[in-house]
């Protein structure tokens, strides 16, 4: 299992992914590197007939993906630091 450093969101959700993906491939789940997450999750559901919660964790999971691989990326907003004249 990859461990995700703290603050990073989309480590972590690339990490959360792949431990999908490892783990489907470890049960035999044939994987489609073309699939989007979004694909990957809604068959590996059916195929794998996961209960309520383990269709929730997987969507959670495909969905953070999807976020860090296809949303747009802001810039942080520098902050400036102006030195204020000493009365």
């Amino acid at each position: 299992m990859t461990i995700a450093k703290a603050g990073r969101p989309t480590t972590a959700a690339h990490a959360g992914w792949d431990e999908v993906l490892d783990t489907a491939a470890d049960l035999q789940f044939p994987l489609d590197v073309s699939e989007t997450p979004r694909s990957t999750a809604e068959r590996l559901e059916s195929e794998a007939s996961l209960d309520a919660a383990g269709v929730s964790a997987i969507d959670l999971l495909a969905s953070a993906e999807e976020q860090a691989r296809y949303a747009r990326r802001t810039r942080r907003r520098r902050r400036v630091w102006t030195k204020r004249p000493r009365p």
